[in-house]
């Protein structure tokens, strides 16, 4: 009766909700990105959201699009404290499709809540997010397809997302890199997305906290691959352009090593990121999408950097 009543939930969202974003088909193996957006008239100190993932989903990873600590993540539920005045945004989910998952599987976003001051508000209503999932039909010829040639991006930087330096510092440099604040006084993860040739979203980064201790890392889309590493750490910004932060000369520390703040950062609890890896990709990647500054979420983190900075 459920897996039927789903059935005619997806016909009915197919053809009659043309404001849901396009149910894409996903094969057995894919990861699948569920957006969970929210908004608020006030600042929030946390973000919760509570969901049911069905039997053919396996939970992978959660962030949001706004800046913010995790404080856990499951396949059950995900809270978050935010970094700055955050009112608005999106808990994004990472899903992967089981190789025993039916044609239609859900996500049901039972709750999302904001915490402000004392106040806990509904800050988004519960929906029911479907993927349909191309199954393999035993003994069908695959049909042949005429596909186009994807754009090769060969050799090209790949940045945590943040401000250009070009536009903190024109005087220092005509070069995109993205310089990132963080925040290191309180124990938890940050997830920024990756943004190569000033272009695409190819991943995200981790700048998570622990005893004391920063450490780095990034997953990339699957089909990006990445040639050389190169992660420097600055005081802030006056310090990264007396350093010629742009030429890409100074120390580079290794992503996913744990860093000492006491040791290795003199004690600063306050930091920029400056991550310029040189990878090779295409637009055919799966998940590929288009970074967009001027979007009300982007645009939002990055006046919230760009106040960190100054």
């Amino acid at each position: 009766m459920k897996k039927k009543f789903l059935l005619i939930l997806a016909a009915v969202l197919l053809l009659s909700a043309p404001t849901l974003p396009a149910l894409a088909a996903k094969k057995p193996g894919d990861v699948w990105t569920v957006d969970i957006p929210f908004k608020s008239d006030r600042p929030l100190s946390l973000i919760v959201a509570e969901y049911d993932i069905s039997d053919g989903l396996s939970f992978e990873n959660a962030y949001g699009t706004t800046r913010m600590i995790v404080l856990e993540k499951n396949s059950l539920n995900f809270l978050a404290a935010s970094v700055g005045s955050v009112t608005e945004g999106s808990v994004m989910l990472e899903l992967k499709i089981k190789d025993n998952a039916t044609k239609i599987e859900t996500v049901d976003i039972t709750k999302i809540q904001g915490v402000w001051e004392d106040d806990v508000v509904t800050i988004g209503l519960p929906l029911v997010r479907v993927v349909i999932v191309d199954l393999p039909v035993s003994g069908e010829a695959p049909e042949a397809e005429i596909i186009p040639e994807p754009t090769v991006y060969p050799n090209n930087t790949m940045c945590i997302m943040g401000p250009r330096l070009r536009d903190l510092a024109p005087e220092s440099t005509d070069k995109w890199y993205m310089v990132t604040p963080v925040d290191l006084s309180q124990e938890g993860e940050q997830t920024f997305p990756l943004v190569a040739s000033n272009i695409y979203r190819v991943g995200t980064a981790t700048v998570a906290v622990k005893e004391e201790q920063l450490t780095v890392t990034y997953k990339t889309l699957k089909g990006v691959t990445v040639h050389s590493e190169y992660l420097a750490i600055y005081p802030d910004l006056e310090a990264a352009i007396a350093q010629n932060a742009a030429d890409l000369g100074g120390v580079s520390l290794k992503p996913g090593e744990p860093i000492s703040i006491a040791d290795t950062l003199g004690g600063d609890t306050s930091v920029l990121l400056l991550m310029c890896n040189r990878v090779t990709y295409d637009t055919d990647v799966d998940g590929l999408s288009v970074f967009r500054p001027g979007a009300n979420d982007v645009k939002d983190t990055l006046e919230q950097m760009e106040q960190m900075i100054k």
